[in-house]
């Protein structure tokens, strides 16, 4: 049981916060009030998917626009067209920041949800800050990408069986898919080196801009629909967590 007024943790038993001297007489016991079981508003994981969904698809627009400028201007570019790079540079910048911060907190939230079932001796792979903050590393993400997202479809697939939620079951094919992604993609770093390459030639521009732009669709449809899986969970099992909690304050 936890402190109502500080969250110090309190003995079974006691009457009063060592720390504060607060009383907890009448303190509901129940393990979702402590501060390592977090409480979302209802929707809120819908919320960030939705901000996560609004921002990629223009992050996905601005990487085929770019690509597509690299690949048509020639080695002496026009004032228009370095004027129009950096504009779009600056606009993908901000777009890429934004959907960023929504992706991560949404993952962070996914992990957050279900760290409670440490205490019943389940198996949690890792740590929402580790789920998060590792995949900026770079090619440790092609590993970490399948801890983060394969390894969250098998936690929240198995926290929601052994709890009968009913919540359709996250695909593991499809965590798979966009796991596999994440290193595809680093496959397509020298499609970027070509389409700025002078002396290349257009056909091979042309070939290394569609390469591109299909890694780019392809990854955002299988995260699409990957997140909404894991936002639809995620929400079912706040909901869960809530019945619990107004349960218990009933009793």
């Amino acid at each position: 049981m936890f402190c109502p007024q500080c969250r110090s943790p309190i003995q079974d038993g006691n009457r009063f916060c060592a720390n504060c001297g607060a009383s907890v007489d009448g303190v509901v016991r129940n393990p979702f009030a402590s501060p390592i079981y977090p409480n979302y508003p209802a929707g809120s994981f819908r919320n960030l998917y939705g901000g996560w969904v609004f921002t990629a698809i223009f992050v996905v627009i601005w990487s085929v626009v770019s690509d597509w400028t690299d690949m048509v201007q020639g080695a002496d570019p026009s004032e228009s067209i370095v004027l129009l790079m950096g504009v779009l540079a600056l606009v993908g910048l901000g777009f890429i920041v934004v959907s960023c911060i929504y992706w991560a907190y949404l993952l962070y939230r996914c992990w957050a949800i279900i760290q409670d079932a440490r205490q019943g001796g389940e198996r949690i792979d890792t740590t929402p800050g580790r789920a998060v903050g590792f995949n900026f590393i770079p090619l440790f993400q092609c590993y970490w990408a399948f801890v983060a997202q394969l390894g969250l479809t098998r936690c929240l697939n198995a926290y929601c069986k052994k709890r009968d939620i009913p919540v359709q079951p996250v695909r593991v094919g499809l965590a798979i898919a966009s796991s596999v992604m994440c290193t595809v993609f680093y496959l397509f770093i020298p499609c970027s080196v070509v389409l700025t390459w002078p002396h290349a030639s257009m056909g091979l521009k042309l070939a290394c801009f569609l390469l591109s732009a299909t890694a780019y669709i392809v990854n955002f449809v299988f995260d699409f629909y990957l997140y909404r899986q894991f936002a639809d969970t995620a929400e079912a099992i706040q909901r869960f967590k809530n019945m619990n909690v107004n349960a218990a304050q009933r009793q």
